[in-house]
């Protein structure tokens, strides 16, 4: 291990990864901190051909974008980072609703009616992500079924970590079919560059507690489906 990601780890304290998945709850005097500012993280957005901002001329297709409210900042066709947590999710996009816990009915309806085909409806495994060039955490559900085809490679990476974090990299590809339909997807990997920074451990702390004490429901508006028939 490098002095770089020895110094980045160290940062933690005896925080290890495996400590961190065990983590469930934040303590409550760093409740007050979660709520400071929006109460939605930022979400990465894969540019595909049904994507708003592509349609407007504003990202290119096969590009990556930081989605915070109605800002957005466009990261490129690859970017590195660092996974913190997963939960389940179910989302009915028309109806703004949002589920995180699987024995809920509602949870299973959703999903089964992604399976079916409906538009509009998708479930999969959402992602707790640090970008430790940009120090920022963000959301990526994985909801497409390109998306959730791809989900166990970045879980795999997830729980490979134990005494030390691993760097992911997350790219888009073109891909197509055998009737000759194509469209962007994620490719998930061990990246080939260390670990340099890691989040404040405060901040971590209240990230976490946010991230994993979800309400159903919590859908921001400008949330947009990726390849929403993919």
């Amino acid at each position: 291990m490098s002095e770089n990601q020895e110094g980045a780890i160290a940062t933690l304290q005896d925080t290890s990864p495996t400590a961190i998945r065990a983590q469930n709850q934040a303590p409550s005097e760093a409740i007050a901190l979660v709520n400071q500012g929006s109460k939605f993280l930022p979400y990465i957005s894969l540019g595909g051909s049904t994507s708003t901002l592509v349609k407007q001329g504003k990202l290119a297709m096969g590009d990556f974008a930081i989605i915070n409210g109605k800002n957005f900042t466009p990261i490129g066709d690859s970017f590195d980072c660092i996974c913190f947590g997963w939960r389940a999710r179910a989302m009915d996009f028309s109806k703004g609703v949002s589920i995180f816990d699987v024995n809920k009915p509602e949870f299973e309806h959703i999903r089964q009616q992604a399976l079916n085909g409906v538009r509009k409806v998708a479930f999969g495994a959402e992602y707790l992500l640090y970008l430790p060039d940009r120090d920022e955490f963000v959301l990526y559900f994985f909801g497409s079924i390109s998306a959730r085809n791809e989900s166990p490679n970045l879980l795999s990476i997830y729980e490979a970590q134990e005494s030390e974090y691993l760097m992911i990299n997350i790219k888009s590809d073109l891909i197509t079919n055998k009737k000759e339909d194509s469209w962007h997807v994620q490719v998930v990997t061990r990246s080939e560059n260390a670990v340099t920074k890691l989040p404040a451990p405060e901040l971590l702390t209240t990230v976490l507690h946010n991230f994993n004490n979800p309400k159903d429901t919590e859908v921001p508006e400008q949330v947009e489906q990726d390849s929403r028939d993919r």
